[in-house]
C-alpha cells in the first residue's frame, strides 16, 4: 500500500498513471489523505485524471482500472465532503458494517471525518467534487448522516447536481475563468440544498418505535450521561424527529429515561434476593447521587426507597409464610 503525501496547489492538471504508485502520487494533490492500492494479482494498472483546484475546492474527472481507495481517520485535518457522480462502472463503499453500491448516474457522498473503503470496478469513471465542510453551512449532524449516502441523480436536486457535475466534467475550463469562484459558490449552495433535502426525507421516512427507544435506554440505564441526543444518534435520526415521534406517544425521551430508571430501581429494591445497598442500586440505574435518587423515588411512589424495601420484605415474608403453611 502506498501512502499519499498532502500538498495543495491551484490550477489545472491532467495525467496518466501506469502504476498504482504513480496514481497515488498524482492523487496526493488533494487536500485530504487517501490511500490507493490494487490487488497483487491485478492486471497492468492504468488511470487518468483531469483536475481543477481552486483555493480549497477540487473538481476532477477520472477513470481508472479496478483498485481500492481507503480513507484513514485524521483528527488533525480539516473536514471535507466529497460528492462523486458515477459515470461508468460501479463503486462498492464500506463503513463499518454498512455497505452501499453506486452505479452510473448515482451520486455518492463521503465525509472525510469518517474512515471508509471503496472498491472500484474495472473501467470506473466519475466526476468528483471535493470541498470543505464549512463551505456547506450545514450542521455536523446533517453531514454525518449523509456520509456514505447514495443519492439518485435522475430526480430533484440530485438531478441538478448530477447535470452540473457532468457538464463541468466535460468542460473543466469553466472553472478557470474570471467567474470560477461564483461557479464554485453556486455548486456549494446546490450541494448543501441537496444534502439537507436528503436528510429531511430520511427523517420523514424513519420511524423509531417506542419499544426500540425503551430497549436502548434499558441497555444503558447505568450510564449517567445518557441523553436524548445520544438516543437519537443511536437510531440515526435527528433529535427533533425523535422528540416529535415520542410526543405523538404522549411522552419524551427524558421522561422515558427517568421512568425506566425508577422502574428498574424499584424492582431491584423490591427483590428479596438482591442485598445490595440502595445507594449501589441507584448508581447502577444511572442516578447521580443517593439524595437525588431518594427524592425522585419518593416523588414517583410516595415512599422512600428504604421504606419501600422494608414494606416489600414484610409482604414477601408473609406470603412465604402463608405458602409454607
Amino acid at each position: 500500500m502506498q501512502k499519499a503525501l498532502l500538498w495543495n496547489w491551484a490550477g489545472v492538471q491532467a495525467g496518466v498513471a501506469r502504476s498504482i504508485a504513480d496514481w497515488q502520487q498524482m492523487m496526493g494533490l488533494r487536500p485530504v489523505e487517501f490511500w490507493h492500492y490494487a490487488d497483487q494479482q491485478a492486471a497492468r494498472f492504468y488511470a487518468q485524471h483531469h483536475t481543477v483546484v481552486l483555493d480549497d475546492v477540487m473538481v476532477s474527472r477520472m477513470s481508472t482500472a479496478a483498485h481500492h481507495v481507503q480513507r484513514p481517520v485524521r483528527t488533525d485535518a480539516e473536514s471535507y465532503v466529497q460528492i462523486g457522480l458515477q459515470l461508468r462502472g460501479w463503486s462498492n463503499a464500506y463503513q463499518g458494517a454498512r455497505q452501499v453500491v453506486s452505479r452510473p448516474g448515482d451520486l455518492i457522498v463521503f465525509s472525510t471525518d469518517v474512515d471508509f473503503r471503496v472498491d472500484l470496478s474495472e473501467g470506473m469513471g466519475c466526476v468528483l467534487f471535493l470541498l470543505p465542510a464549512r463551505a456547506l453551512g450545514l450542521s455536523d449532524e446533517v453531514i454525518r448522516k449523509q456520509s456514505l449516502a447514495v443519492i439518485r441523480g435522475d430526480a430533484g436536486l440530485g438531478l441538478l447536481m448530477a447535470r452540473t457535475l457532468g457538464t463541468l466534467g466535460d468542460d473543466l475550463a469553466t472553472l478557470t475563468g474570471r467567474g470560477a469562484t461564483r461557479v464554485v459558490s453556486s455548486m456549494a449552495s446546490l450541494a448543501a440544498a441537496m444534502l439537507l433535502r436528503e436528510a429531511e426525507q430520511r427523517d420523514a421516512i424513519t420511524s423509531v418505535g417506542i419499544e426500540d427507544v425503551c430497549g436502548f435506554i434499558d441497555a444503558h440505564l447505568g450510564d449517567s450521561s445518557l441523553t436524548a441526543q445520544r438516543v437519537a444518534d443511536a437510531h440515526f435520526i435527528a433529535l427533533r424527529t425523535l422528540q416529535y415521534q415520542l410526543q405523538r406517544e404522549g411522552t419524551t425521551v427524558s421522561r422515558l429515561i427517568r421512568e425506566r430508571r425508577l422502574d428498574r430501581a424499584r424492582r431491584d429494591i423490591g427483590d428479596p434476593h438482591d442485598t445490595r445497598p440502595i445507594a449501589e442500586m441507584a448508581k447502577a440505574c444511572g442516578f447521580a447521587s443517593p439524595a437525588h435518587f431518594s427524592r425522585e423515588f419518593k416523588q414517583a411512589y410516595g415512599v422512600s426507597p428504604s421504606d419501600y424495601r422494608r414494606s416489600r420484605a414484610a409482604t414477601t415474608g408473609s406470603v412465604t409464610t402463608r405458602t409454607a403453611t
